[in-house]
């Protein structure tokens, strides 16, 4: 059952959070969700250890940086998906959008180390193409398609994820005001920040 329901996630997103809501679980089940999606993503960084490696990884206090990193990943995704659901008019209560986003957590820590492969693969060909300006440097192609695939499919749950729980009707529309705001935060720090 749990392993149906972890398919579930991704299959029918909706569908996972409709029952999810339904068992009215609390701030206690949300906390298990998260602990569990970042022990799934230690065990994926396990199986890639040069990644883990390059993230610096391998000591115990690297392993608790990343429990804090997901803690506030985890709070600062809960307040904004209650606020900002709420401003929209939605229905989700701040309880519930934590549980929902530890279940959103626990689903994605299946891509995530993929996702920061690719990412990194990516930035390390950044890295070289800017210290070697001569010297031509290769996009890594597959690390390329491996994030815009994964990343798109990461904004589609969330967005399906808080349809649901605020009672949306419209995935599309709830994904259209992520990107919108996205660009918006975007923008709006890279006018804050002074150029070097």
């Amino acid at each position: 059952a749990v392993i149906e329901n972890f398919i579930g996630g991704y299959l029918h997103p909706r569908a996972s959070v409709r029952r999810l809501l339904a068992g009215g679980h609390g701030m206690d089940v949300a906390v298990q969700l998260v602990l569990l999606g970042y022990f799934l993503r230690q065990i994926l960084f396990v199986a890639m250890p040069q990644m883990r490696a390059a993230l610096g990884g391998g000591g115990l206090g690297w392993y608790f940086g990343q429990l804090v990193e997901m803690g506030i990943i985890f709070g600062v995704l809960t307040m904004a998906v209650f606020g900002i659901g709420r401003l929209f008019g939605g229905k989700g209560t701040l309880e519930q959008s934590a549980v929902v986003m530890g279940w959103y957590l626990l689903v994605t820590s299946f891509i995530d180390p993929l996702l920061a492969a690719a990412w990194m693969r990516i930035r390390e060909a950044a890295r070289l193409a800017a210290e070697s300006p001569g010297i031509e440097v290769a996009v890594p192609g597959g690390a390329s398609v491996t994030l815009a695939v994964l990343g798109s499919l990461a904004m589609w749950l969330l967005a399906a994820y808080v349809a649901e729980l605020h009672r949306f009707r419209s995935t599309w529309a709830v994904l259209a005001v992520m990107l919108g705001l996205s660009f918006l935060v975007g923008f709006l720090a890279s006018a804050l920040v002074p150029g070097g």
